[in-house]
């Protein structure tokens, strides 16, 4: 049997354009996990991108907060596919996709969770930090694996499922804090309601390490790779997007972009290229 491949820190690829093209990928590599395909894993960053959930623009309030805070912030906007609730993400975000077969750890949902908490707890150890697991009361996105380092939470999972194929789904806030993240998702909520976000119940991997630039971004996505690598079974493809797929590979995405891009603008209640309001 191979051993895991690639514990290189990840390559100049980390910066995507566009946080759609890390949620085409997942399908796309789930296609070829079902076909056979190996397991893949790849980490990523992006602009500052307000991720929302399909359930924070399912009403029109909470679309036309969407819309304003997109253009307060100057960020850009996505519905993501998967569960979960809004993630202000930005270039100090480090974010990891891991896409296997839907067996053995990735079976079930909640042993698909259990398994990615494994690995993180393995992050944090590298870094000479606890990690623990929980929903954290007032943090954005919350949930059952929330990771919290000194009750402040850094690290968020999601997952998203096809026949024969899973994708788990982690976020780590690396750089700046989470305060500043906190206050942009509160922002959101007191626009559209919603649950009530604590800026300080976020916290941030700087604050506690020395991480704050892009060399320290990088060292955090190369440990956090490294740490599902190392819980592989067998051969993985791992890197950045572009390590995992090749620049072919990432053209290929593009038709799904627009896709997900398309259905998003919708979603949140906008029109054609210009971004007028459809409501």
């Amino acid at each position: 049997m191979e051993e895991p491949q690639d514990r290189r820190p990840p390559g100049p690829g980390l910066l995507l354009s566009d946080a759609a093209l890390a949620f085409a990928a997942e399908r796309r590599l789930a296609e070829s996990i079902a076909g056979g395909g190996p397991t893949a894993v790849f980490v990523w960053t992006a602009p500052p991108t307000f991720v929302f959930g399909a359930q924070d623009v399912k009403g029109a309030a909470g679309r036309r907060a969407a819309r304003q805070v997109i253009a307060e912030y100057r960020a850009a906007g996505l519905v993501r596919p998967s569960g979960g609730r809004l993630v202000p993400i930005d270039p100090g975000v480090v974010n990891l996709a891991w896409i296997g077969p839907a067996r053995g750890s990735l079976a079930t949902i909640d042993g698909a969770f259990r398994w990615a908490a494994e690995r993180l707890q393995d992050f944090f150890r590298r870094f000479g930090l606890s990690v623990a697991f929980g929903e954290v009361e007032g943090a954005f996105c919350p949930g059952r694996y929330d990771g919290a380092v000194f009750g402040k939470k850094i690290v968020g999972l999601a997952q998203r499922r096809w026949r024969g194929a899973a994708a788990v789904e982690a976020f780590v806030l690396v750089a700046g804090t989470g305060a500043e993240r906190a206050e942009r998702a509160a922002a959101f909520y007191r626009l559209a309601g919603g649950p009530i976000v604590r800026p300080e119940r976020m916290g941030a991997l700087a604050e506690w390490r020395d991480l704050k630039d892009e060399a320290g971004i990088r060292a955090a996505a190369a440990a956090l790779l490294s740490a599902f690598v190392a819980g592989a079974d067998g051969f993985v493809r791992a890197g950045t997007l572009s390590d995992v797929l090749g620049p072919d590979g990432v053209s290929a995405l593009h038709p799904f972009v627009r896709a997900l891009v398309a259905e998003s603008r919708a979603r949140l209640g906008l029109g054609g290229a210009e971004g007028g309001e459809v409501e």
